[in-house]
């Protein structure tokens, strides 16, 4: 058996390779005593829109990473969609990016490495039982591997939960996505996240995106697509041909797509509070938590998640106390958790008779100057204000004064 850690995580994709380096940017004597197992060699293919938000951003500059070293597109604000009307916010001068998941997940796993952590790529786990004094790991080709603390970044597919015999999370859905070339202008899909809903209209709960982004050397191109099916059997073909009729309204693509959409499709789970996100010297972060239910989001959890998960981490080793009863109180407590509110507050509206109604309340469309719920949205998203003002007092009030113009003009 192999000597035993203090810490091994299981995943080496974003969440992974932040809590390793938040650990170790925090606890620099801790980094020959961590370890990251990672399934697949790096760099290796990710599908996902790639949106990461300047306050995450500026999380990863706090840990010493700089994006400078691979390509992304900027965006200076988000748009909601539905129908002929929309609601824009801009991200108060803190662009935002998209990025190429492949090149920024090899960025993060470098960093990791760069702090003295134990990287293993090619290293799949398969399993994984406690001990009296810690957690042991199994790996596909039968070694094993013990650790004080076990950090399951294993993502939205991953069985680490199974492993201990924890509830299976949220269902998964569907998500569809296309990549095409991008001529860069003046035009607001070059510069904004695009979240168009009008696929309620279809009876999908979800939305299609257009986002500004670069492909592998760097090239732009747009990453669209869509979401809002459980991931079951026929969702696809329901995905395409709603996405398809939602893009017949942006005519600035159209002539891009000669040969038509090609597909790659991914699942997401939403995350709850409810579920069990740390027991018994487990923790489990990243999109092993979930994402966003209003963007999809999911680097914003894996940079929170990480950050919590270290000082969960840290704290345990000072106290002997390793039940991870800490780690919900400090996710609740994180940057993601009151843009998950509000995106969960939003999905409950997604219909097509209520969202009109929906879109008033939340966005500044009567030019008056005031800011809505989008405003504040955006300004969290971009690292402006703290979270916490999505709950204040002052904007409980704009929201009544937004229903009562709105029902009584």
């Amino acid at each position: 058996m192999n000597r035993k850690y203090k810490v091994a995580i299981v995943g080496g994709g974003p969440a992974g390779s932040l809590t390793a380096v938040s650990l170790c940017t925090a606890r620099p004597e801790l980094a020959g005593d961590v370890l990251l197992l990672e399934a697949r060699g790096m760099p290796r293919e990710k599908v996902c829109g790639g949106g990461l938000a300047r306050r995450v951003a500026d999380r990863l500059a706090s840990l010493g990473i700089d994006l400078e070293s691979i390509p992304y597109a900027r965006v200076n604000g988000m748009s909601l969609v539905f129908g002929g009307r929309e609601a824009s916010s801009v991200f108060y001068g803190r662009e935002s990016y998209v990025v190429r998941r492949s090149a920024f997940d090899a960025l993060l796993l470098e960093r990791a490495r760069e702090c003295g952590v134990e990287v293993r790529t090619g290293a799949p786990v398969k399993g994984a039982y406690r001990e009296r004094d810690g957690i042991t790991l199994v790996g596909g080709d039968g070694s094993e591997y013990r650790a004080r603390v076990l950090v399951a970044a294993d993502g939205v597919n991953g069985k680490s939960r199974t492993w201990f015999g924890l509830p299976a999370r949220h269902e998964r859905r569907l998500l569809l996505q296309t990549d095409f070339k991008r001529v860069e202008s003046d035009h607001v899909l070059d510069s904004s996240l695009i979240m168009d809903y009008s696929a309620v209209k279809y009876g999908i709960s979800g939305y299609a995106w257009i986002f500004p982004s670069v492909d592998e050397e760097g090239e732009p191109v747009f990453n669209a697509g869509i979401t809002g099916l459980p991931y079951s059997k026929g969702a696809s073909s329901t995905l395409k041909a709603v996405f398809e009729q939602v893009m017949q309204d942006y005519h600035h693509v159209h002539g891009l797509t000669p040969g038509g959409f090609k597909y790659k499709s991914y699942p997401e789970r939403v995350f709850s509070p409810l579920q069990v996100n740390a027991s018994g010297g487990v923790i489990f972060v990243g999109e092993q938590l979930g994402v966003d239910p209003m963007t999809g989001e999911g680097l914003g959890i894996c940079a929170d998640s990480a950050a919590c998960a270290a000082e969960e981490i840290i704290c345990a080793m000072d106290t002997g106390d390793y039940s991870g009863r800490g780690y919900n109180r400090r996710l609740l407590r994180c940057g993601f958790f009151p843009l998950y509110t509000a995106g969960k507050i939003f999905t409950e509206f997604l219909t097509a008779r209520r969202f009109p109604l929906l879109l008033s309340l939340i966005a500044n469309s009567n030019g008056d100057g005031r800011e809505f719920v989008l405003n504040h949205y955006c300004k969290i998203f971009a690292g402006v204000m703290e979270p916490a003002s999505l709950c204040s007092l002052q904007l409980l009030r704009e929201i009544f004064n937004g229903i009562r113009q709105t029902v009584y003009g």
